[in-house]
């Protein structure tokens, strides 16, 4: 019994350096992302790493060298967009330091734009998470169809109007009046008579600093207001805090090595290698976790086996000591199938004796 039990408990000591020793290799103390590892929403939704930080991780506020406010929720992860509010992220680009994002459905999303305080937009600009085109709120009588071309003030060259013209928006429309956002260097002379601004001052529309082609003012209204994937980035941040370390970043992704930050030089550095620590720690914890249930399993068996041993040694000796009080008597002996056999016509039972449960019955 004793050499059963030292058994169990060297497995069980076993268990504690394994773990140990799979979580050392993993990572060395000194590795940046040791302290800020990757994070992740859902198993599919994309990898958060610097200059990003997912705000309810657990890891330091110096992990993060961006002023974009992550979140999770449930699966989705969620950036706050300055603008357009919440929006759902469906891809990162840290080479471009771009975000994919959805703004989540609302009733009248271009309504964000319009409340959005006017004087709080310098300090929206500083994150840099989009650039903007201004854009004006008119209301007609009556709905119209812009065509042709006409000049901007500014002395820009010609442009399409239709392209410059958005409208009419069901949310801002009433039977009498008809909204529509315009291009503010459009000269009014292009719309109706009956049309007049509404809007204080110019309403700020994001535009996709990284889209490989610019689109056109109707295109980015149309965005928001049909909910498609839009961009927001990062890239051009200059602030105070942060120095150029977001811009910095993308030229290490762009040589295919994550960047990472040295507190010590306060300076960017590019890594040797993808930051894989959290899939590493993953791996590593799932072998520890198996090698666990594995070594339980066997320390469980052997316990068993050990109590089994000693229940079988208790019965032979409840026997012995039976035959030793009544030897005397030369009870017959039965072997374990007669016993069987015999015990099935015993169903009334009378008590409890010194050897065992007492059963009246039939032979």
């Amino acid at each position: 019994m004793s050499r059963t039990l030292s058994i169990a408990v060297l497995l069980l000591s076993l268990l504690s350096p394994a773990t140990d020793m799979a979580t050392a290799s993993a990572w060395d103390d000194k590795d940046f992302f040791k302290h800020c590892p990757p994070s992740w929403c859902s198993k599919d939704g994309p990898e958060i790493r610097f200059p990003l930080r997912l705000e309810s991780s657990n890891s330091s506020s110096s992990c993060g060298a961006t002023c974009a406010k992550i979140t999770c929720s449930g699966q989705d992860t969620i950036l706050l967009h300055p603008l357009l509010g919440p929006c759902k992220v469906t891809a990162i680009d840290y080479s471009r330091a771009a975000f994919s994002i959805v703004p989540l459905v609302d009733s009248c999303p271009l309504q964000k734009l319009i409340s959005i305080n006017l004087t709080a937009i310098a300090d929206v600009d500083r994150c840099a998470l989009y650039e903007s085109t201004p854009g004006k709120l008119v209301h007609c009588s009556s709905v119209f169809t812009p065509s042709g071309t006409a000049e901007f003030a500014g002395g820009i060259y010609p442009k399409n109007t239709a392209d410059n013209i958005f409208g009419p928006i069901s949310c801002f429309s009433n039977q009498s009046q008809f909204a529509y956002f315009v291009m503010p260097r459009l000269y009014m002379y292009v719309l109706p008579l009956d049309c007049k601004v509404i809007s204080h001052g110019n309403i700020p529309i994001p535009n996709p600093s990284t889209s490989m082609h610019d689109p056109t003012f109707k295109q980015l209204v149309e965005t928001i207001t049909n909910f498609a994937e839009t961009t927001a980035t990062w890239e051009n941040a200059n602030w105070d805090n942060y120095g150029s370390i977001p811009s910095s970043c993308t030229r290490c992704e762009l040589q295919g090595r994550p960047c990472a930050f040295s507190s010590k030089r306060h300076q960017v550095f590019c890594m040797d290698k993808r930051p894989h620590g959290s899939r590493v720690k993953v791996i590593a914890a799932t072998s520890s976790v198996t090698a666990f249930i594995v070594l339980s399993v066997m320390v469980a068996t052997t316990i068993y086996l050990s109590l089994k041993s000693r229940y079988n040694e208790e019965i032979n000796m409840k026997v012995e000591m039976f035959l030793k009080a009544y030897g005397t008597s030369k009870p017959t002996r039965y072997t374990f199938p007669e016993v069987k056999k015999i015990a099935r016509r015993f169903k009334d039972k009378l008590g409890q004796g010194g050897f065992g449960s007492v059963y009246k019955g039939e032979l």
